[in-house]
């Protein structure tokens, strides 16, 4: 593992240092303390996270690579990855993969240990449009990343016939494309918002005997929630940003 972040990861990112946000509780009255994003001081978690307390063995374990802030240009980086793939090389999708291989950089000791080992496969959640996982922007930019790529193994599809609804909690929507039994997989989501389709995923692999942990390159933020702008402004900067080089 690399002692230090990938110099190209982090010159690809230094347009966007201003949007740049540590995925942490700073708030625990007005921030989910799951997934980070903002809630009501009534509610312990926030109203997507609320939908995931079904699983057996409990909560899942996640790890975030930054927080995203719905609108900002980091968001519409998101946005455009998969339109601007990296046939053309284009601006959103190097910076998407860049900040894919900071959060992997920053979360694969933790994760590591919370698998009891390091990953044998890792795999993302399967698009819910009708697209392969081979297919998918998300699995390309795990090919690029140094410290996953050796490990990528489509070990989750779509279900052939259902129809994901997005507003729903539902694992039986995916299905293990392989024998998963033992597995220590890390699943790779790229902007979670309720988190119902990358948790919906975790389940479907939970339940099929493998070890798991979600790992989401960025958690969406939206600024019109109440507090949103308090939590924003105190929330501290990724461990790696001192290393960003000036633009």
């Amino acid at each position: 593992m690399s002692s230090s972040p990938s110099s190209n990861a982090l010159q690809n990112i230094a347009a966007r240092r201003a949007f740049l946000h540590a995925a942490t509780l700073v708030d625990a009255a007005s921030q989910c303390p799951h997934c980070f994003g903002i809630k009501s001081p009534n509610y312990a978690t926030c109203h997507g996270c609320g939908f995931l307390d079904v699983a057996p063995w409990g909560r899942a374990a996640a790890w975030y690579g930054t927080i995203v802030v719905k609108g900002s240009a980091l968001y519409w980086d998101f946005n455009n990855y998969k339109r601007f793939g990296p046939a053309t090389l284009g601006e959103s999708w190097q910076r998407v993969t860049s900040l894919l291989s900071l959060a992997t950089w920053t979360h694969a000791e933790a994760i590591a240990t919370h698998l009891g080992g390091e990953p044998t496969i890792v795999c993302p959640v399967p698009s819910s449009r009708g697209m392969t996982v081979e297919a998918q922007p998300l699995t390309v930019a795990i090919q690029h990343c140094a410290l996953m790529k050796h490990h990528f193994v489509p070990a989750l599809r779509a279900h052939p016939t259902l129809r994901r609804d997005k507003g729903l909690f539902q694992p039986e929507y995916f299905v293990p494309a392989r024998d998963v039994r033992g597995e220590r997989i890390v699943l790779v989501e790229d902007l979670t918002a309720s988190g119902r389709t990358a948790y919906s995923a975790w389940y479907a692999l939970r339940s099929a005997g493998a070890q798991v942990a979600m790992l989401s390159i960025a958690r969406l933020m939206s600024p019109d929630f109440r507090n949103a702008d308090d939590v924003l402004a105190r929330l501290p900067r990724p461990a790696w940003f001192d290393h960003i080089p000036p633009e």
